[in-house]
């Protein structure tokens, strides 16, 4: 350390001996000369006809020298360098150009500041820390937040002896930080990141350390303020930083942080923030924590954290902040949580908590918002949170909670989001007595997924600023009243799985139509008892729907001609399962967006419209069970069509001619679908936690799926008129999961081409006019579960081995020329391969080849070692299933083969001897 203070001393020596000084006039006229932009002519007046110490931002001392003591020209917007005849100032105690756009170089003469105090450069461009800062030894406050600053946290700052305040956040500091920086014996406030949660906005403009947080931080005795949440730091908590008696501030999220909180923290009784939260600690909350009876802020989400919530939580008598989502808690909520009376916000969403909800919880009347959501409480909501009149927030999603909704809530003063959805409350939703006193200020109001009941009020429409309206999966009757036109502002509408009546809102002349929902980008009116026609105006909501449900309905007519004439944006489109008639409009070609479009079960006809090949996005077309007909034929002008398409449903139509080979050929989609098979499965979603469902027929079963993985792959085109062959071309489609050509007129062999479809789950080629052998390749198709071939004109036998030893006569019948298990044997039409166990005719050269009986055994002890660890593990994960059907098989093999060997080898040994 001597030597580097030598070096510092030595250049600052040299650089002093270089500099000229200015008199303070001069260097501040020199200052502003650097400044290349002032957009608000600020220091205009910074000129000789008035003394500068009358300019301003200026501050002079009272003496008779007036020397300049202060300049804070901070959030000017100014743009520049600084001036190196800054250090002319040798009088100046306050420096501050923070929020400002000065960049590099920071001038060395700086450091001739010797009298400097307060030195404040934060939000700003600097790259480069000077080492001659080392010099200002009666600073006591040094801000560079949120600039450019790279490299190892700076070693010159420790020399600072007299240092109170340090923030070196927002930079890009690295490696791990100095535990000379324990070293402060006046340090108050000591910060590496930023010091709340907005900022995350900012996460690219961090430190980002290594190593953990140094255990020499807790000799800072006098600290009051700690920060260094985003900042990469790991290990475990030290448990020094228990002697920081006088911190009122401790914050470290978003970090890796693991391990345990440590007990002695609960000694920090000036403490009054807590945060660790967005890391990965687990545990328990410690009985110390008992004593932190200061605590305001107590923020631990995103952990690990396990155990009950603590009862003293509760008791902490100046509580106003809890976080504690996102932890795997279990028990009940204390239940004295909010009588202290001074609850601001409660967030415990995404734990096990079981219980009730506490009665207190807005006592005071300051509760702003409170998120209990994805945990397992039981109980009615608490009828005081209908009067609270502060609550901003609540959230209460994926309980089990019943009753009613409080009176009152819905018109709360300040509520701009309730979430209720996923529970079991009951009762009339939206009585005569609440209907006028809709607040104004709500936003979002989700209460789907209940047993609520009652009719939509026409007072809907005072929902003025409501965006998201979420009433689908309850028991709402009634029509859907015009009124609801009057909320202009919404974006998500979703009355889906009700059982509203009549039909769709289109009163144009009284401006009471749903159409006049121009902002609106999710309609969901699904699964209800709608008629009549789809209203024609729904192509004017303007440019921003993206998606449109309306399946599932009684809702006749014919598909609008203009439909969706601007629907750049439409991306889900779902009439399926209602009466409609007609043809599919050629507007929709226009939809280039489009990832879905389902129109099955309805009564559409006419022919394959080639125009879908436009649709570059396409990822799911069923038209299933409508009246269709002729052949598919494709548009020459576009090169790939259908390259997007996962899932194609043509069944139960009257298509004709042969399958489309082009389209088989370029759906790039299922020829190699990515495969991670890494975490959670994901799901096609119209929204954000809205998986789509649709019926499919799936191994000969019609099914909804409620939801669809992203790598479904089908190709179903059963129940129609193609003829011709299979194109060999479909075993190129590696990505599908289901294959239904089942019912049509196919002609032809089965494609050996087929068996290369390794994740085919179901094959069904039945009632077909199919003909030759049932190829050996297909018994390489080991996650089938359903195979059907009926019905064919199939003959020889039948492959074994795999799954093919565990199918039933149902996937074969109707092939009168099939034969092997399941069905009779094949004879000797279809001679098996005969092992010859003679010993009669051996030669000369056979004497060194084993006997039937030796080969046998070896195989059998081999296939027993083989075969133990090889069941072991299948029957422990329960897959493949056809291996633990085959296993029940196999001793009936065995002894078959052994009767066979053994009695033919006995019988020979006889007739030798007579």
């Amino acid at each position: 350390m001597k030597i580097f203070l030598f070096f510092v001393l030595l250049h600052l020596l040299n650089f002093i001996n270089g500099i000229t000084l200015l008199s303070e006039e001069k260097a501040l006229l020199s200052i502003k000369s650097a400044i290349t932009h002032d957009p608000q002519n600020y220091l205009s007046s910074w000129n000789t006809t008035t003394h500068h110490c009358s300019w301003p931002f200026i501050t002079c001392s009272s003496s008779s020298s007036s020397s300049v003591i202060s300049l804070d020209i901070s959030g000017l917007n100014l743009t520049g360098i600084l001036s190196p005849d800054i250090g002319s100032l040798t009088h100046l105690q306050n420096l501050n150009i923070a929020e400002n756009s000065f960049s590099d170089p920071i001038p060395p003469s700086l450091s001739l500041l010797t009298q400097l105090r307060y030195l404040n450069l934060s939000y700003n461009d600097f790259t480069t820390f000077p080492s001659t800062f080392s010099s200002l030894k009666k600073l006591t406050i040094l801000d560079i937040l949120s600039n450019n600053f790279t490299g190892l946290l700076p070693l010159s700052v420790v020399e600072m002896s007299e240092l109170r305040y340090l923030d070196l956040g927002g930079n890009h500091f690295y490696g791990e930080v100095p535990p000379e920086y324990g070293q402060w014996e006046n340090l108050e406030y000591l910060s590496f990141s930023w010091r709340n949660y907005y900022y995350l906005d900012y996460v690219d403009y961090n430190n980002i350390f290594s190593g953990g947080i140094p255990p020499e931080l807790g000799n800072l005795t006098k600290l009051t303020t700690l920060y260094g949440s985003i900042c990469n730091f790991s290990g475990k908590i030290p448990t020094e930083l228990g002697k920081l008696k006088k911190l009122e501030v401790l914050s470290f999220s978003w970090n890796t942080l693991s391990g345990g909180l440590p007990f002695e923290l609960g000694s920090m009784k000036s403490l009054k923030h807590m945060d660790f939260s967005h890391n990965m600690l687990s545990g328990v909350i410690p009985e110390s924590y008992s004593l932190l009876q200061n605590i305001t802020d107590f923020h631990l989400t995103g952990n690990n954290l396990h155990g009950s919530i603590p009862d003293f939580i509760g008791d902490f008598p100046e509580l106003e902040y809890l976080s504690l989502g996102w932890n795997n808690f279990t028990g009940s909520i204390p239940p004295k949580l909010g009588t202290n009376g001074r609850l601001l916000r409660v967030d415990i969403e995404h734990n096990n908590l079981t219980g009730s909800l506490p009665v207190s919880l807005c006592k005071g009347d300051r509760l702003q918002i409170l998120y209990v959501s994805d945990n397992r409480l039981i109980g009615p909501i608490p009828e005081s949170l209908g009067s609270c009149k502060s609550l901003e927030e609540v959230a209460m999603g994926n309980n089990f909670l019943n009753g009613s909704i409080p009176k009152g809530l819905f018109g709360l003063p300040n509520i701009s989001v309730i979430g209720f959805n996923d529970n079991h409350l009951t009762g009339l939703c939206f009585d005569e007595s609440t209907t006028h006193l809709f607040s104004v200020n709500l936003w979002t109001l989700d209460l789907s997924n209940n047993q609520l009941t009652g009719e939509l009020p026409a007072s809907i429409g005072n929902f003025s600023n409501l965006r998201y309206l979420s009433l689908d999966g309850n028991k709402f009757i009634g029509s859907i009243p015009p009124e609801i036109s009057k909320c202009q502002a919404l974006l998500e509408l979703d009355l889906s799985s009700n059982q509203f009546s009549g039909e769709i809102p289109n009163e144009i002349t009284g401006n009471k139509s749903i159409c006049n929902l121009e902002n609106i980008h999710t309609l969901r009116l699904s699964n209800n008892i709608l008629t009549g026609d789809i209203p024609r105006c729904l192509g004017n909501t303007g440019t921003g729907l993206r998606t449109l449900f309306l399946q599932s309905n009684k809702l006749n007519g014919t598909i609008p001609a203009n439909f969706l004439k601007s629907c750049d944006l439409l991306t889900y489109l779902d009439l399926s399962d209602n009466q409609l008639e007609g043809v599919l409009p050629k507007s929709l070609s226009k939809c280039q967006r489009l990832e879905l479009l389902n129109v099955g079960s309805n009564r559409l006809t006419g022919k394959f419209p080639p125009w879908l090949d436009n649709l570059p996005h396409l990822k799911v077309f069923n038209v299933r069970y409508n009246a269709f007909y002729g052949p598919i034929t494709s548009s020459p002008k576009v090169k790939h069509p259908f390259s997007m398409l996962q899932i194609m449903d043509l069944s139960n139509n009257n298509f004709c001619g042969k399958l489309p080979r082009r389209y088989i050929k370029n759906f790039a989609a299922m020829y190699n679908m990515n495969e991670s098979g890494v975490g959670s499965p994901q799901y096609m979603e119209d929204t954000i936690d809205h998986p789509y469902s649709m019926v499919l027929t799936v191994n000969g079963l019609q099914q909804r799926y409620e939801k669809l993985i992203v790598t479904m792959s089908v190709f179903d085109i059963s129940n129609n008129n193609f003829t011709g062959q299979i194109p060999d071309a479909i075993g190129g489609l590696r990505s599908l999961r289901n294959l239904n050509l089942s019912h049509n007129l196919l002609t032809g062999n089965i494609p050996p081409s087929i068996g290369k479809l390794s994740l085919l789950d179901g094959l069904d080629l039945s009632s077909n006019r199919l003909t030759g052998r049932i190829p050996q390749e297909l018994v390489s198709l080991t996650f089938v579960g359903v195979f059907n071939v009926s019905n064919n004109l199939l003959e020889g036998p039948i492959p074994r081995g795999k799954n093919f030893d565990t199918y039933s006569v149902d996937s074969y019948k109707g092939n009168p020329k099939l034969c092997g298990q399941p069905l009779p044997e094949c004879g000797d039409k279809y001679p098996k391969v005969i092992i010859n166990y003679s010993h009669n005719n051996t030669t000369k050269d056979d004497t060194s080849i084993l006997s039937m009986s030796e080969i046998i055994m070896m195989g059998f002890c081999s296939g027993v070692l083989v075969g133990l660890a090889w069941g072991y593990c299948m029957f422990s994960i329960g897959k493949p299933f056809w291996f633990i059907r085959l296993a029940n098989k196999m001793e009936f093999v065995l002894l078959d083969l052994f009767d066979e060997y053994f009695g033919r080898r006995g019988r020979t040994t006889r007739q030798r001897k007579n």
